[in-house]
């Protein structure tokens, strides 16, 4: 009810303007030498506090909006999942996941950290692959690369895991998927390419191949590997085709980046959002 009256009250007013005529600003109405009284900040709230959430609670903020954040984690979420461990002595607290990226892909994102001050360095992306409760390690890739391309590392296993099939199918397949989504892209298929999951399937990967690639698109994606298969393969493939070997993160980690951009905002941490009305 009052806010059926408070429509009827505006359209009457803007009922009452004369066609051809302005309606006068309100600190004019009220006289030239009474003082206007100020305006109240509209206020917003960000539910979520991933880099996209903490992305939009800041430029908001920047914005002159009051704004408050809602995490259900204690921390604010980019950050909930780091570790604190020693080394040397010395106290660290590690990314999970690493929140590494690339200049290729992540421009907007490069500019918002210089913007408020986080300071960038470069990254080793280094990493192993092994099944669950294996021994070692099946497969490592490094910072070896050839013309672009990343070297696949002998593995503690010796020749013998190099020359094993699955190796070879992971090599094979990892050259096929780079190749064929720069084609699709180029022809302007990605669109219709459906998810992730789809692709696999009807290009005939190998399971080893999907055992090195669903940990890296989940990783990247920071979701599980159920989700990444429903991903859309276009936003993938581009993230891919733009992605280049240089990997860089926040030289002081995660703490450092929510730090920065939730200042000013209000918090509300350990509070779950059931429904927004």
């Amino acid at each position: 009810r009052p806010r059926l009256r408070l429509r009827l009250r505006l359209r009457q007013q803007s009922d009452a303007i004369m066609p051809g005529a302005a309606a006068a600003p309100a600190e004019a109405a009220a006289g030239a030498d009474e003082p206007c009284a100020p305006r109240r900040r509209d206020r917003v709230a960000i539910v979520g506090s991933g880099i996209s959430g903490l992305s939009a609670a800041w430029l908001l903020r920047d914005a002159g909006y009051d704004v408050t954040i809602f995490e259900r984690e204690p921390i604010l979420g980019m950050d909930s999942q780091s570790v604190d461990t020693k080394i040397a002595g010395e106290r660290i607290r590690l990314d999970t996941p690493p929140r590494a990226f690339s200049p290729g892909f992540y421009p907007n994102l490069i500019a918002l950290y210089e913007r408020v001050g986080v300071e960038i360095e470069g990254f080793d992306w280094a990493t192993s692959y092994s099944s669950a409760g294996a021994a070692r390690a099946f497969l490592r890739m490094g910072t070896r690369t050839l013309r672009g391309w990343s070297i696949p590392e002998l593995p503690s296993g010796g020749w013998r895991a190099l020359l094993a099939p699955d190796t070879w199918r992971i090599v094979r397949d990892t050259w096929c998927f780079h190749r064929r989504c720069r084609r699709l892209e180029a022809e302007g298929r990605l669109a219709g390419a459906g998810t992730l999951g789809d692709f696999l399937e009807r290009e005939g990967y190998s399971a080893a191949f999907r055992a090195v690639l669903l940990p890296i698109v989940s990783t990247i994606c920071t979701c599980s590997y159920e989700a990444c298969l429903n991903y859309p393969l276009e936003l993938l493939a581009k993230y891919f085709n733009r992605n280049d070997l240089r990997q860089l993160h926040s030289k002081h980690g995660s703490c450092d980046v929510v730090r920065r951009l939730s200042k000013g905002c209000r918090l509300r941490l350990g509070c779950s959002v059931a429904a927004v009305r």
